[in-house]
């Protein structure tokens, strides 16, 4: 009796998927490119004089050959589908659909920014990020530089080492990045109201809601990582290392990306000691509460010790166990199964 024929994965052998790790590091590259761009052309726009600035400024140069970068590679990727006999439909590598959307809304924000700023200006501080078309440069560029998270869904082992784990980790990372930027407004690194005081409740309430705001941005993007793969020690550092580390343009202060880096550490761990890859009940929910009390403990440790606590105690503390409950409730979302 013969062997049995194996049949083979119709998503995976009707797609252009032979990339490999090379491809997908110029996709990091090019991505890396185009978020240094924009991370540069935000602190264009906060330390420089707006009054000197008009759409083509060196800043928008490294953002704009970014994108195209970007574009291009992406582009090659689809053409060497076609010449490689695969139809239209499939000549896009698994995981790259978003990413060439990613390519198309991007380019449509840029010629819109350039007419936005003909016509309206250029935007002056915090209404920048509320532009509609930097609104559509945040998005398309979310999706470029995640493409290499979702197509590594379905070639890594169950169980892979750090180095191949490097490439999915950066990718998400960068996604995580480009919202960061985007909600600089509240990205409570970067502030240091704490260490004011005041009476007023709306600055108070408004201090309280950018760590909760932070905790989610930070948060929601982990559950896709826990349930990517069994992550080696050091997946979660990096994660968080990556955001504050480009964070770090706008708002300098290296004690800040050590809470993130200590943090993610202290992830790590009990990622490991708890086998949290393969636990959905209680050590998941404690997750999620331990890792925002860190991060919100360590950044008004990290205030205390550089400026004063200047706030009552009960509103810091508050702060704290409120981040505790927005993981815990954060522990009982799903993620949604990536795009083939």
């Amino acid at each position: 009796m013969g062997h049995p024929v194996t049949q083979p994965n119709v998503n995976i052998t009707r797609n252009n998927t032979g990339i490999g790790t090379k491809g997908h590091l110029f996709t990091m590259l090019f991505g890396f490119w185009l978020i240094i761009g924009v991370f540069v052309d935000g602190w264009a726009h906060t330390n420089l004089d707006s009054s000197l600035e008009t759409f083509f400024t060196p800043w928008h140069g490294i953002l704009y050959t970014g994108y195209l970068a970007c574009a291009v590679w992406l582009g090659w990727l689809v053409a060497r589908g076609r010449k490689l006999g695969l139809s239209w439909m499939n000549t896009v590598p698994l995981g790259y659909r978003s990413g060439i959307l990613g390519v198309l809304i991007f380019g449509a924000g840029g010629i819109g920014d350039m007419t936005w700023h003909i016509i309206f200006g250029i935007e002056v501080g915090i209404e920048a990020l509320y532009s509609p078309t930097h609104l559509l440069l945040f998005a398309g560029g979310t999706l470029i530089v995640t493409s290499p998270f979702r197509a590594l869904k379905y070639t890594l082992p169950q169980s892979p080492s750090l180095g191949s784990m490097i490439i999915p980790v950066i990718s998400l990372a960068l996604g995580v990045s480009f919202a960061a930027f985007f909600g600089m407004g509240f990205w409570v690194f970067g502030q240091d109201s704490p260490s004011q005081f005041t009476s007023s409740d709306l600055v108070l309430t408004d201090g309280i809601s950018s760590l909760l705001l932070t905790i989610i941005l930070l948060l929601l993007p982990l559950l896709w990582l826990l349930s990517y793969r069994r992550l080696p020690f050091g997946s979660i550092a990096l994660y968080f290392l990556i955001p504050f580390c480009l964070m770090y343009v706008l708002y300098p202060s290296l004690s800040m990306i050590a809470v993130g880096l200590i943090t993610g550490l202290a992830a790590d761990a009990l990622y490991r000691s708890w086998n949290l890859y393969a636990d959905r009940g209680w050590k998941r929910r404690s997750f999620f509460v331990l890792i925002p009390l860190l991060l919100a403990s360590g950044y008004y440790l990290v205030l205390e010790i550089w400026l004063g606590v200047a706030w009552n105690v009960e509103f810091w503390t508050g702060g704290i166990v409120l981040s505790g409950l927005t993981g815990l409730a954060i522990s009982y979302f799903q993620p949604v199964e990536a795009e083939r």
